[in-house]
């Protein structure tokens, strides 16, 4: 999707809808607005997120109210993230790393 307009030499704007603009808004905020990694591991998040998503409303048979249910699910996934870790998954990832790094040396330094 992200090359589309290159392959098929038009850059049609009914071709970017509003879930294709809260998909890469989720991206941006639930990886971290802040780092250059940030909206890489956002995508990494939420483009699998997606995928399930839809795929568990059709196993559910509700797939007529997926976009309404998508749109709310990132929504509220948006809402989430800018409550409680408003620097995204980087600044997460970078405290586990942090923290590991501190146990490795504590272990390091007993023996």
């Amino acid at each position: 999707m992200h090359c589309w307009g290159f392959n098929a030499r038009l850059a049609d704007p009914e071709a970017f809808t509003l879930g294709l603009s809260v998909d890469y808004l989720a991206m941006i905020i639930v990886g971290g607005l802040g780092s250059l990694t940030g909206p890489l591991l956002g995508s990494l998040f939420v483009t699998p997120a997606a995928g399930s998503h839809s795929t568990c409303a059709e196993s559910f048979g509700i797939a007529s109210l997926l976009s309404a249910l998508r749109e709310f699910t990132f929504g509220l996934l948006i809402i989430v993230f800018l409550i409680f870790e408003p620097r995204g998954l980087s600044a997460l990832f970078g405290k586990l790393m942090f923290q590991r790094d501190a146990r490795n040396r504590k272990k390091s330094q007993l023996t």
